[in-house]
């Protein structure tokens, strides 16, 4: 019986990685080429997973600070989604005590990432590539509407017919992922941070990925014998090196997320995949375990509105508020301690620094006088 594969074994190399983004880069259709991007980028170097990488839209999107935040629950009702809960569903298991069909299972629970840790916030402000990229997607599509057989048709039929040294077949989204995973750690990057970013429960799960850095090893049997860790550049020459590809629909140098950020638009309260619900279900989106669903809420401009009502009520300029307990903090720097004027009497910079040296020899001198003529009115005569 063969020895089951880990997925580690199946990632991509640097090389072989920017293999698979130029082959992305020269499908034809402009849908196709941009979700193969974001697929190629997300999975291969944020570490998201296919499911994930199917739901991301712009509100889960942090444009000022570079960062992808997964929801641990959004409600969605699309065909993926559906096909998840009937595949995960256990009417038997501890777990689903509170629901009694699928049906229920789904309105609880889909979307959800695969773990409990899965909610999480994914750092993409490091590369401009992969910044660029989501901005170029955003501003033609809401979301990569399809199924996962459509991706999955992507990368073997469209995809991997381009690459230079891959071939169909050769790269799985598992292994994509897994590619993420040891690009970060042979980065160095900690166990936590891997575990946290990854989504995963325990830090045991990073270990396989960890077990292959060669920067981590060399530094500990370095750091063994008393020697400075070997200082090497980080070279990736798909997210690190901006400069554009021949087939990339953006330039990586001319970059702006913030201008996207709207701090009024929370996004979408329902995933704006197409429902696509199987034929016996009457899909309902009222019945999704949330509250902001059962809901209209505001738009962006009724938000605007309110936050302007509001300011507009406002009396004074902020510039001219104090801090109070900065200010206390100042009041005691000027208030003399309890006793100064003593101890300035006689220190160095005191008023009498000059004459107290020679007031206190003559009161030593005095003490020897008085102590010596003691001593000898107590010494026996012999």
């Amino acid at each position: 019986m063969s020895k089951p594969r880990h997925s580690k074994e199946d990632a991509l190399d640097r090389v072989l990685y920017l293999d698979l983004y130029t082959a992305a880069l020269q499908i034809d259709d402009d849908y196709r080429r941009r979700v193969a991007i974001i697929l190629v980028l997300c999975c291969g170097r944020l570490k998201m997973r296919v499911g994930e990488v199917l739901h991301l839209h712009e509100g889960w999107i942090d444009w000022e600070r570079g960062v992808i935040d997964i929801p641990t629950f959004e409600p969605c009702g699309c065909g993926y989604c559906w096909s998840r809960s009937k595949r995960n569903f256990d009417p038997d298991g501890e777990e689903n005590d509170a629901v009694e069909t699928f049906v229920d299972y789904h309105y609880h629970n889909r979307f959800s990432p695969k773990s409990e840790n899965g909610g999480r916030a994914v750092p993409f402000s490091w590369s401009l590539r992969i910044t660029a990229a989501l901005e170029d997607f955003f501003e033609h599509h809401d979301v990569i509407d399809e199924n996962y057989k459509w991706v999955e048709r992507t990368m073997k039929e469209h995809i991997l017919p381009n690459a230079r040294f891959l071939e169909r077949g050769d790269v799985m989204f598992h292994g994509l992922r897994a590619t993420g995973l040891t690009f970060w750690a042979d980065l160095n990057l900690d166990s936590k941070a891997m575990r946290d970013v990854g989504g995963w429960l325990r830090e045991a799960d990073v270990h396989p990925y960890r077990a292959q850095s060669r920067t981590e090893l060399v530094d500990k049997m370095r750091d063994a014998v008393g020697k400075e860790p070997v200082s090497v550049e980080t070279i990736d020459f798909v997210s690190l090196d901006p400069r554009p590809l021949a087939g990339e629909s953006f330039d990586p140098r001319e970059t702006n997320p913030k201008q996207r950020e709207d701090p009024f638009d929370p996004g979408p309260v329902i995933n704006p995949r197409t429902p696509d619900p199987p034929a016996e279900v009457d899909y309902d989106p009222s019945r999704f375990a949330s509250l902001a669903a059962e809901r209209d809420p505001p738009t962006p401009s009724e938000r605007r509105a309110f936050v302007r009502r509001v300011e507009a009520l406002r009396t004074g300029d902020a510039d001219d508020i104090d801090d109070p307990f900065l200010q206390s903090l100042e009041d005691e720097d000027d208030d003399p301690v309890a006793g100064q004027a003593r101890i300035d009497e006689f220190s160095e910079t005191g008023e009498y620094a000059s004459a107290a040296p020679v007031h206190m020899m003559k009161a030593a001198y005095l003490t020897c006088l008085v102590y010596t003529a003691w001593a000898l009115s107590f010494t026996p005569i012999t």
